[in-house]
């Protein structure tokens, strides 16, 4: 069983690997426009 969970506050989608990280991953952006740092 697998829990799933909504995206938290200090969460948010990668722009190009649509996946949820925490807000330490950001790279650069904001909003619909934010990269993670694997995807940088």
């Amino acid at each position: 069983t697998v829990r799933v969970v909504p995206k938290q506050e200090d969460e948010f989608t990668c722009s190009r690997c649509f996946l949820v990280h925490h807000a330490s991953q950001l790279a650069k952006g904001e909003g619909a426009k934010a990269v993670c740092k694997d995807c940088a």
